[in-house]
């Protein structure tokens, strides 16, 4: 597999990753009286951070804006995946900021997230070494 071909399948891997977290985002999890109870204790949560806002819209728009990152850093690895290729620091940023978001995800998330994110991380990481062993 050449060092293109790995860069675009990491970041399809992140384009993936936030399609999925935007659409959970929009369907949401099964109704239950568990849910319903914890959703409007969110609800009632205020945080007064330059306004008062309450915890159930801060974490809808966090997981919108999360989505919707994921999925822009990976179409920007994409547009921009011929050019990473060719410039070792663009190589070196990305396999930075992808370890770091695995660290964050399997810290904070689950396997799903792990998966893909890693799965980046190692086309990423085989894109760079190749670059910097031939």
């Amino acid at each position: 597999m050449n060092k293109l071909t790995l860069i675009k399948a990491g970041s399809i891997a992140f384009i993936l990753l936030g399609i999925a977290h935007l659409s959970v985002a929009a369907i949401g999890a099964p109704e239950s009286e568990q849910l319903t109870r914890l959703l409007a204790d969110m609800q009632n949560y205020k945080i007064n951070l330059f306004g008062e806002h309450d915890l159930l819209k801060f974490h809808n728009g966090f997981s919108l804006m999360m989505g919707f990152l994921l999925s822009s850093f990976g179409a920007q690895n994409l547009v921009l995946s011929e050019a990473i290729v060719t410039n070792s620091k663009a190589q070196w940023t990305t396999v930075v900021i992808t370890a770091i978001a695995l660290v964050i995800s399997i810290l904070y998330f689950h396997l799903f997230a792990d998966g893909l994110i890693l799965f980046s991380l190692a086309c990423y990481c085989i894109a760079l070494f190749g670059r910097l062993h031939k």
